[in-house]
């Protein structure tokens, strides 16, 4: 089973919710976690919609 889950996180929280992935991490052995990021607020808008501002 597969579970891809997003978090929108305030940067001053970011430490704090690596850490509590941490701990996660550590409890649910028979499961593989993996984190990535921090992503820029863009990436959670649909893929048409991830644009830079100033690109056509």
């Amino acid at each position: 089973m597969l579970i891809d889950i997003a978090h929108l996180i305030d940067s001053k929280s970011v430490e704090k919710y690596q850490n509590r992935y941490s701990s996660a991490a550590k409890q649910l052995k028979n499961c593989e976690l993996v984190i990535s990021g921090p992503w820029p607020p863009y990436h959670f808008l649909p893929g048409k919609l991830r644009t830079v501002a100033g690109n056509s």
